[in-house]
């Protein structure tokens, strides 16, 4: 889908690149390090298609290199900033196509050359800009003139400069070696080739040199048999088998990759010069490797062995095919054990065949064996203790079709083994479990059918051809739920309906649940009644109980009474048992109860240990069974003791449960009692489903209403939000059913101004609708409370009551301890924007201070008022050191009586240090009456008060004061 997007946007980026490009070149050293780094990214977009940058390519480059120019004559000081860039064009489209790009002027060689020895005696030189100028001058070592005419010493000064930067940790090794290869590779550097080759590829000198020289040296031989002549290849050829021969019994993981693609380099080299003894070697030293744990080196290996077979005689192909072949050890009959074999080693293998098939290598001779391989390794599992492995050989082996497919006529492989690969392909793009391995094969069924579409024998063969590949859709293969539903759509266009069939009824026992499950679903589509007796078997196995829970359900007459046996030696062990095993019991047990099924109580204590599991999947199939189970009283007894006990499942469940209306007030016990606060959020949230079918007592329904009082904290912090969500949640889903909604918005908007972000939203617009207000959706903190404020203006303010409910929520923001915070900041100034606009500004603040009155609350919530009191302190004080202009018949002292009251007895020292500096507002405010109170209470807190912080906070307060009388 990528490559898709990039080929559609390229025209757009690529102009985007070009005017950016200008602009950052001609910004010299100023350049912004924003617009880089759009131009980087604007780049790094074409990573998923690098082809489409090939149409600018030389363009960008050559504006780069004419940027440098002025570098190299000092004109410009952005040699930084080209370095980067190119850097990054090379990332992308790779070293050796950037450098095809580059100008090979003769006489910027010396001047390039000097440049970058600068560059390595400078601290502050960035690695882009070494890396550009080796390239560069991998480029410009190419001249057609004898290096030593243009400065002599000249090959000797580059090959030094090449050796230092080949043993570098960083990318200029990469463009180093490129370098030296090219230098190397010319003809009057002979004398350099062979010291190259004395000094460094020798075992003793080999084991001094770093793992990042050693990559270096391998990389640069790895360009040289790309360079070089046969006749001058001779030169090290041989001594660097040796070498790798010998570095191969304990082999660097670093520098194994480029051993395996210097091996295949050099395998092509004794190819061409008819030394098979050495090309023999090399072959059983790749083959060694072809099973290798990293699956980057079972690629190279791979791709080596096709690079020197391609080169020699059908026979000798044939030979390393049934080498490769001869690896796997399989049986005499050719039947893959799929738990006991190498899953590396087969993937590699298959890898190998498949380059072969890829550059038609491969004899057809091979292909019915290969077929009958190929059926067993595309559905290859492997199964560890907690997952299976395989999906690489699958993968691999669709790999190996599609090759076959692309390479290959029809006739060459035949019509039964093209059928015999359209229909594994179809069964694994519907069935396989991995992504990757679905759209391989799908990619596999397109080459098929596009190629060899005479497997089809039909009339509308052309028109199957198409309506098949439009149903094998690249983004629906994306999920595995509608990768099963394909496989009904397929049989819908009257192709392997048997086979497809057949498939699922394996899937439905498959040792993996997400497969088992879905294989059930889409069997019962099939509608297939006959299934029935089959899975009917009293031994459990895992994946019977749920495909006969979902054909059970189309059934037309259910004998139950019979299905007893098969729960007759059915236990759950929920310490040991995984919570598939429980789930699929309970399924059909649901099915059966509805079909007049009746439980046992060896049944039944089966389900009540099946849900102390407390996965999803069980609790959602119980919440179902609740609703069809017929229990005695023991067993709702016990149904109630586990939820006292905490067990979430059955808390979920009771809402469900037929039994339920006889004891509503049990429940609404453990929801107002000391249980865990999830435990009663899902209680509350199980009502709610109660609720849509049966009505409750109005005291009941105070009960529920009453819960979004409740502000339970333990260390877990505020784990009563969790009721209070969960009882809006049933107030939303059961409006109508709720009538008393005075009550209810009392209690919303006091949680509509509060400071948990999502309780105040879902509150403001629980309560707009019940109250059909208008309501937009707040996009930020300020638009929450600004509408809030409207609300109240609006239909609150009239109401005593409900304003004062109103305030003690919103205090809690307005007067938040994180006083900088943003919905702090967006509650003061909603609440100074509606200030403005009110009539009765007395009333209203008379409003909040009520809740600065004496607590005469009952002791469980004396907490929660404090607090309250606490945070509606701290917003007068945020709003009066904010000039909130006070009413002019408002009696200042009035206010101070409240806060001062406040202060009296053992008050927290955080409440004395808000209540001091309201004093001080208030004395600032009403100089002529209140002044000389508040200095009073003041000055007795800073001489008597026990705490010293509160003394010293008094004391400033006096001088505050003082101060501004002066």
């Amino acid at each position: 889908m990528e490559d898709v997007q990039i080929s559609k946007l390229a025209d757009q980026l690529l102009r985007e690149i070009d005017s950016r490009l200008d602009s950052t070149l001609c910004g010299g050293q100023t350049a912004d390090p924003r617009a880089m780094k759009a131009l980087l990214a604007l780049i790094e977009q074409f990573q998923p298609n690098p082809q489409l940058l090939d149409s600018q390519l030389r363009s960008f480059v050559g504006r780069l290199v004419n940027g440098y120019r002025l570098v190299l004559e000092d004109e410009l000081t952005c040699g930084e900033h080209i370095g980067v860039i190119f850097y990054h064009l090379a990332k992308i489209r790779g070293i050796k196509v950037v450098s095809n790009c580059l100008t090979s002027d003769l006489y910027l060689l010396t001047a390039v050359l000097d440049r970058v020895d600068h560059l390595g005696n400078s601290d502050s030189a960035q690695w882009q800009e070494t890396f550009f100028l080796l390239v560069w001058l991998s480029i410009l070592v190419l001249v057609p003139f004898p290096l030593e005419k243009i400065r002599p010493g000249l090959a000797k000064a580059i090959f030094d400069l090449s050796r230092k930067y080949l043993q570098s940790s960083g990318k200029e090794s990469d463009a180093a070696a490129l370098l030296m290869a090219r230098l190397l590779s010319r003809a009057d550097c002979a004398p350099l080739l062979q010291s190259f080759v004395a000094d460094n590829f020798n075992s003793l000198a080999w084991e001094q040199k770093s793992v990042f020289e050693q990559l270096g040296l391998l990389t640069t031989t790895n360009h040289l048999f790309r360079l070089c002549a046969p006749q001058t290849l001779d030169l090290f050829g041989q001594r660097l088998l040796v070498l790798i021969a010998n570095e191969l019994d304990t082999p660097n993981a670093s520098c194994l990759r480029f051993f395996v693609k210097n091996l295949g380099k050099l395998g092509v080299h004794f190819v061409r010069t008819s030394n098979y003894d050495a090309v023999e070697e090399i072959f059983n030293y790749l083959l060694d490797f072809v099973g290798h744990a990293s699956t980057v080196i079972r690629y190279s290996v791979a791709k080596q062995l096709a690079k020197i077979t391609s080169l020699l005689p059908q026979q000798l192909r044939n030979d390393v095919v049934r080498a490769l072949v001869a690896q796997l050890e399989l049986s005499a009959d050719g039947r893959v054990d799929a738990e006991s074999i190498d899953v590396e080693l087969f993937h590699g293998v298959l890898l190998a065949i498949g380059e072969q098939a890829r550059t038609r290598q491969l004899d057809t001779a091979f292909l019915p064996e290969l077929a009958a391989l190929l059926h067993q390794t595309l559905f290859l599992e492997q199964y560890r203790v907690t997952h299976a492995v395989g999906s690489n050989v699958r993968d691999a082996t669709c790999f190996i079709i599609w090759s076959l497919a692309k390479r290959y006529k029809t006739d060459e492989v035949g019509l039964e083994l093209w059928r015999a690969f359209f229909r594994d392909l179809v069964l694994c793009c519907c069935f396989d479990k991995e992504l990757i391995v679905r759209r391989a094969s799908a990619a596999c069924v397109q080459e098929v059918v596009g190629r060899h579409g005479e497997i089809f024998d039909r009339n509308d063969k052309h028109s199957l051809k198409v309506k098949l590949i439009e149903t094998l859709d690249y983004t629906v293969l994306g999920q595995l739920d509608r990768a099963f539903a394909l496989s009904l759509d397929i049989c819908e266009l009257g192709i392997l309906q048997k086979e497809i069939q057949t498939a699922l009824e394996q899937a439905v026992l498959h040792r993996d649940y997400d497969i088992r499950t879905r294989a059930a679903h889409t069997l019962r589509k099939l509608g297939d009644k006959q299934l029935i007796p089959r899975y009917f078997q009293e031994q459990f196995q895992p994946g019977r109980f749920y495909v006969l829970a979902e054909l059970l359900q189309d059934a037309t007459e259910v004998d139950t009474d019979k299905y007893h046996r098969l729960f007759v030696d059915f236990t759950f062990d929920f310490h040991r048992d995984p919570f598939h095993k429980g789930e699929e019991y309970l399924y059909l047990l649901t099915v059966l109860c509805r079909e007049g099924f009746i439980a046992n109580d060896h049944e039944l204590e089966t389900v009540f240990n099946v849900i102390r599991n407390s996965s999803e999947q069980v609790s959602q199939r119980f919440c179902e069974l609740a609703a069809v189970l017929v229990l005695p009283e023991k067993y709702i007894t016990k149904w109630l003791f586990y939820i006292k006990s905490g067990s979430l499942v059955a808390a979920r469940a009771v809402g469900h449960a037929n039994w339920l209306e006889t004891r509503v007030d049990d429940v609404l016990g453990l929801v107002t009692g000391h249980a865990d606060a999830e435990l009663r959020s899902c209680l509350i949230l199980s009502l709610a489903e109660y609720l849509h079918r049966h009505d409750v007592a109005d005291h009941q329904k105070q009960t529920l209403i009453a819960c979004l009082d409740d502000y339970t904290v333990t260390n877990r912090g505020d784990v009563g939000s969790l009721v209070r969500s969960a009882t809006m949640k049933l107030i939303e889903a059961n409006r109508d059913k709720l009538g008393n909604h005075a009550l209810i918005n009392h209690k919303l908007l006091r949680i509509a101004g509060e400071t948990m972000e999502r309780l105040r939203v879902a509150a403001l617009k629980l309560v707009a609708d019940l109250n059909d207000w208008p309501f937009v959706p707040p996009e930020s903190d300020v638009d929450h409370f600004q509408a809030l404020m409207r609300i109240y203006c609006a239909h609150v303010v009239q109401d005593r009551e409900l304003s004062r409910e109103f305030w003690k929520g919103y205090c809690f923001s307005a007067g938040s301890q994180q006083s900088l915070a943003q919905a702090t900041n967006a509650a003061l100034l909603a609440f100074f924007q509606a200030w403005e606009q009110l009539e009765d500004r007395k009333t209203v603040l008379g409003d909040i201070l009520s809740i600065l009155k004496p607590l005469d609350t009952a002791q469980s919530r004396i907490e929660r008022a404090t607090k309250t009191q606490d945070a509606c302190l701290r917003f007068l004080c945020n709003a009066l050191e904010l000039n909130l202009p006070l009413p002019a018949d408002i009696a200042v002292r009035s206010i101070f009586v409240r806060v001062y009251n406040l202060t009296l007895g053992k008050t927290h020292p955080g409440r004395l240090a808000v209540a001091i500096r309201v004093f001080v507002q208030l004395a600032l405010a009403d100089p002529a009456d209140t002044k000389k109170d508040c200095v009073a209470r003041l000055t007795w807190l800073s001489k008597k008060h026990p705490t010293a912080s509160v003394r010293l906070a008094a004391l400033e307060g006096l001088q505050e004061i003082e101060c501004d009388s002066v």
